[in-house]
């Protein structure tokens, strides 16, 4: 739990700043001046980290990442279940801006298909990850409901202070849970600013860590994790990976029911993954629950 507490504006300024910062053209604005305006705003929270993840022990939870597969060739090299560089990034993603890599994943392997908007009768690699060492990654969760956590970090806030974290946090909450066009990823910017202020913050700064954010599959315990590229790849590794097809897949409210296909087992080999044809059924009691 953070100890600094900052109290130099009210309740009120602080709804302004986030209506303005939810205004519906405020995204036009240039990044660094509405990078300024959100840490303004964001001045006024108190966050707390977890020295660990969540537990993974139950079936389907882990460290997960999905990439499409456009043909019936799966990918071969290892390096392909990273980050893309920054110069091969192109477009805004939910945590980075253009040219800026991020190391993107989810803690259920159904939830990262979601994320990634996995459309009906699509291929994908699905990769699993395991810590290179038992090291526990500091982490920092924002806008997540805290009844998923064993232990919540204990609060010392007076009501005012409070109510301006309960404003700021549905505010970050909301915003990245907010689906976003693909057409229209600029409005990507008030998600990227708020990572970007948390990662420079005291808290997590120069350290190996992540922030863990929402989903907009937001059921059980479903959550994302975002990395800087060199942090993930110095704490974890490629564990197996599976070539899958979804079949089909119902997202509700409370509930994911989803058919796949696993087409193949891989295998890590060096710097490459080996493809064997798959003879099991993965995940089988992950795949329907409520």
């Amino acid at each position: 739990m953070s100890r600094e507490i900052l109290s130099c504006k009210s309740i009120k300024q602080i709804k302004a700043i986030v209506h303005k910062l939810e205004c519906h053209r405020t995204h036009l604005m240039p990044y660094e001046e509405y990078f300024k305006l959100m840490a303004e705003a964001l001045s006024e929270i108190t966050a707390y980290t977890l020295d660990e993840m969540l537990d993974f022990k139950n079936e389907g939870y882990g460290i997960f990442r999905a990439r499409q597969v456009y043909n019936d060739d799966p990918y071969l090299l290892i390096e392909d279940m990273w980050a893309k560089p920054d110069r091969l990034v192109m477009d805004y993603g939910r945590c980075n801006n253009i040219k800026e890599s991020r190391f993107y994943c989810s803690n259920f392997f159904l939830t990262c298909l979601v994320e990634c908007r996995a459309k009906e009768n699509t291929k994908w690699v699905l990769a699993e990850y395991e810590p290179v060492e038992e090291k526990k990654i500091l982490t920092l969760p924002i806008g997540i409901n805290e009844h998923i956590f064993k232990n919540r970090g204990v609060s010392h806030l007076n009501p005012d202070q409070k109510k301006k974290n309960e404003i700021l946090l549905r505010f970050i909450r909301n915003s990245y849970k907010k689906v976003i066009s693909a057409s229209d990823t600029k409005r990507y910017l008030k998600t990227i600013a708020i990572t970007d202020f948390f990662f420079n913050s005291d808290q997590l700064k120069g350290k190996d860590a992540c922030i863990m954010y929402p989903s907009v599959a937001d059921y059980y315990q479903n959550v994302n994790y975002v990395f800087h590229p060199d942090v993930a790849k110095r704490n974890f590794r490629v564990k197996k990976a599976f070539f899958l097809q979804v079949v089909n897949q119902d997202v509700r409210k409370h509930s994911h029911i989803a058919k796949l296909k696993f087409l193949s087992n891989g295998a890590v080999v060096g710097d490459k993954i080996i493809w064997t044809e798959n003879k099991e059924i993965h995940f089988k009691d992950c795949l329907k629950y409520k």
